[in-house]
């Protein structure tokens, strides 16, 4: 895809309202800044500001700045427990507010990101883009951008072509209430008086990258359903559709384990991975609840739905 040359603006006129308002924001804000760095170090412990590397503009790599969001717990083998373990009451608020972005002003004003741009990726997302993906690497990322700007997350439970009526267009974890009612009718029972079992294979979400966000929803999705499947009694099971990501699935990544040539963490285990794990132990509140910030919901009763008709 050939890129336009970049115009007077883009050149000159941008990177010195960054470093402008950057500046002000910085000093105007830090208040703001010193009372939650007190906050994190009191909730959450130190280091105060999480440091992670990102790639910026040509793909040059970085150090991007924010607030911590998550405790330090490990399990009895001094491994970190999974992050959404680790993301507290107080991370999630600081996330969900977007608190916890403020130290990128720094990477504003020393020219590693800008106000308005895409989001930097992780590092390791960099192996899965396609050449036209890596494009967004032509420009400087932004602390905003049109996926922050245009509302977060269009996933499963949000389609607006599955509803809860016989006549849906389509049949999504979303709306499991439609099949359990059908397997309910007398002219799809066994005999007329049985309910059949019916078991949900080959079933699962995927995600185009590795990305945090990505991932989480993944892991929300895989929580969701679980939860809605437990209160369909015509449903006994839901069976993941792949244990691992693997080629023979194309781009697609479907699995609870990363795939082989996954630098970072080859065949590690996904967040899905740990919602699975959990489902059905006494673990399962402490690792599935942090999700329903993702879903949007306060309580996991309110996924279920009544069929219209």
């Amino acid at each position: 895809m050939k890129q336009g040359k970049p115009g007077v603006y883009a050149r000159y006129i941008k990177r010195i309202l960054d470093v402008l308002l950057s500046g002000c924001a910085l000093v105007v804000l830090t208040p703001v800044l010193l009372i939650v760095a007190v906050l994190v170090r009191t909730k959450l412990g130190s280091p105060v500001i999480f440091c992670q590397e990102r790639p910026g503009k040509d793909e040059k790599i970085f150090k991007m700045y924010k607030f911590r969001s998550m405790t330090d717990q490990r399990d009895e083998n001094g491994e970190l427990l999974p992050d959404e373990v680790r993301l507290t009451k107080f991370g999630r608020a600081l996330r969900s507010t977007s608190l916890d972005e403020l130290p990128e002003l720094w990477n504003i004003f020393k020219g590693d990101m800008s106000i308005v741009g895409p989001r930097p990726q992780l590092v390791r997302d960099m192996v899965f883009m396609t050449p036209e993906q890596r494009l967004r690497h032509t420009v400087m990322p932004g602390l905003t951008g049109l996926a922050q700007v245009s509302g977060r997350n269009a996933i499963s439970w949000e389609d607006k072509l599955a509803t809860w009526s016989m006549n849906t267009d389509l049949l999504t974890f979303k709306n499991l209430e439609v099949l359990d009612r059908w397997a309910k009718m007398p002219g799809n029972m066994y005999k007329g008086t049985d309910v059949r079992n019916i078991w949900l294979t080959e079933n699962g979400s995927s995600t185009p990258t590795y990305s945090e966000t990505e991932l989480r929803e993944q892991a929300a999705c895989a929580a969701y359903a679980l939860k809605k499947v437990r209160n369909l009694s015509a449903i006994q099971t839901l069976i993941w559709h792949a244990s691992t990501d693997n080629d023979v699935e194309g781009n697609l990544n479907l699995g609870l384990h990363y795939r082989e040539n996954y630098t970072p963490d080859p065949w590690g285990r996904k967040p899905a991975w740990y919602v699975f794990r959990a489902f059905g132990t006494a673990d399962e509140n402490a690792v599935l609840d942090p999700y329903k910030s993702v879903v949007g919901i306060s309580d996991w009763s309110e996924i279920m739905h009544q069929v219209v008709d």
